[in-house]
C-alpha cells in the first residue's frame, strides 16, 4: 500500500457478529454488534428476497 501512496487505512463495519467471526479484525468504526440471527434489507438479501427493505430486519425462515 505504501508503494501506491496510501498513508493510512481505516476499517469499519455496519454489523458485527462476534459468534461468527472467523478473524479478529480490529475496527476503527462499528455500527452495531448483533447476535446470530438472519438479517435482510437495506441491500442485504436472504434467499434472493428482501433486498429492497428500507431498513435492516430479522428474517424468520419459511417453515
Amino acid at each position: 500500500m505504501a508503494a501506491r501512496g496510501i498513508a493510512s487505512l481505516r476499517t469499519w463495519a455496519l454489523l458485527r457478529n462476534p459468534e461468527r467471526a472467523e478473524l479478529d479484525v480490529p475496527l476503527d468504526f462499528l455500527g452495531f454488534v448483533i447476535n446470530d440471527v438472519r438479517r435482510a434489507g437495506y441491500q442485504l438479501e436472504w434467499a434472493e428476497r428482501y433486498r429492497t427493505l428500507p431498513d435492516i430486519r430479522v428474517v424468520q425462515p419459511d417453515s
